[in-house]
């Protein structure tokens, strides 16, 4: 396809969407809301990462996962795994947030309220700034760090009818992605192989842990700011 073609192109880097099913009582609730095969949605920046926003006690909120744990009994029927590339200012962009979420993962929660949202009988408040957002459910989080990508973005403007453009489900984000992303893998969840993400990620890697490490130490930098700001002020 054409975003596979890109990766001849050295400014390019290849991100992945993963969507996964289960079994758990959770599962089966946020499928029966969403009308979903998929009960889950999670974006992974690198080979052995996935972050989404998660509902038990190991990750609740936002939920940083090893690729090589991510097929628990929780989730263990079927597994899709999306690939695109995309430019490395993009991706920079999107690791930036990503960081952003994990420095201050003790004030956001998953929202087992929005739910709701997908039930057409009930009025919906809108979300007009996601600034001051500190709960989420995992395809809508999914959504809101894929709006740096700009054509994907486009697609997002159309979605309004829960009170926010974000406000997708797990089958939702696989139908806005099709046509940009390419499936690497489809099938049981204990049937993938446990190299195919790193296979994938190889040549990329040191590129990667660069950014990686750049944008830490960009929001390392921006917190003692703040820090010396606050100091100066008193």
């Amino acid at each position: 396809t054409l975003y596979s073609e890109a990766a001849t192109d050295k400014g390019m880097v290849p991100i992945y969407v993963i969507l996964t099913s289960g079994d758990s009582l959770m599962s089966k609730i946020i499928m029966k809301f969403t009308g979903s095969k998929y009960s889950h949605a999670t974006v992974a920046m690198n080979y052995y990462e996935t972050v989404s926003m998660g509902t038990t006690n190991k990750n609740y909120g936002v939920a940083v996962e090893s690729i090589f744990e991510f097929p628990d009994r929780w989730r263990n029927k079927d597994m899709k795994i999306t690939r695109r590339f995309i430019p490395i200012d993009t991706y920079e962009k999107m690791v930036y947030n990503i960081e952003q979420f994990k420095q201050n993962y003790k004030k956001i929660s998953y929202s087992f309220g929005k739910l709701t949202r997908f039930a057409p009988w009930i009025p919906k408040k809108r979300i007009t700034k996601y600034a001051n957002e500190t709960s989420f459910i995992c395809s809508e989080f999914v959504a809101l760090i894929l709006s740096n990508i700009t054509d994907f973005n486009s697609k997002l403007r159309t979605n309004i009818g829960r009170g926010t453009r974000y406000m997708l489900s797990p089958k939702e984000v696989g139908e806005r992605i099709m046509s940009t992303f390419e499936t690497v893998y489809e099938g049981p969840v204990f049937s993938m192989p446990m190299d195919l993400l790193y296979k994938a990620d190889e040549k990329y890697i040191k590129v990667k842990k660069n950014i990686v490490e750049k944008c830490k130490l960009k929001l390392k930098e921006g917190l003692e700011n703040l820090k010396a700001g606050k100091q100066y002020a008193e």
